[in-house]
């Protein structure tokens, strides 16, 4: 899709399920940092195998709706391409690599362009869609996949 058309429709998505940004006011007292770039991962992992799963039914049970890949190099893109049925053929989703980071996200967004030309970046708060992987808030990108 075009910039322009992920603008409308990330637009669209906050006005029509009231998208928000949280942010911690507090600290969890006796409880470690979290690591976010791994709990992101998870939750996009999660959020990608269940649209996989609404397309076509039983591809969880299944167990092939997600799955990390190494690239020549040794780098690792998060969830690599899956296949996936459209009207009348098989596409396959957009490699996804997931980031928590505010600034510095075109080491890791050239990993993915290395390996598959383009992609997502799903990341703290950076939305840049001029590079062929794009960066995309990874909330956003959640809500994009639901």
């Amino acid at each position: 899709m075009s910039a322009q058309t992920f603008d409308v429709r990330h637009s669209r998505l906050i006005r029509s399920f009231a998208g928000l940004w949280c942010h911690q006011i507090d600290m969890r007292a006796g409880l470690p940092e979290p690591t976010m770039t791994a709990l992101t991962e998870a939750a996009l992992a999660i959020a990608t195998a269940i649209a996989i799963d609404d397309v076509q039914p039983g591809r969880w049970i299944s167990g092939d709706t997600i799955g990390y890949v190494r690239t020549g190099k040794g780098n690792e893109v998060d969830l690599g391409p899956a296949p996936v049925p459209t009207t009348g053929q098989v596409e396959h989703t957009t490699p996804l690599e997931a980031k928590w980071v505010s600034q510095g996200w075109r080491a890791e967004a050239r990993v993915v362009e290395g390996k598959y030309g383009r992609g997502v970046l799903a990341t703290k708060n950076i939305t840049d869609t001029r590079q062929p992987a794009w960066a995309i808030p990874a909330p956003v990108v959640a809500l994009m996949l639901n």
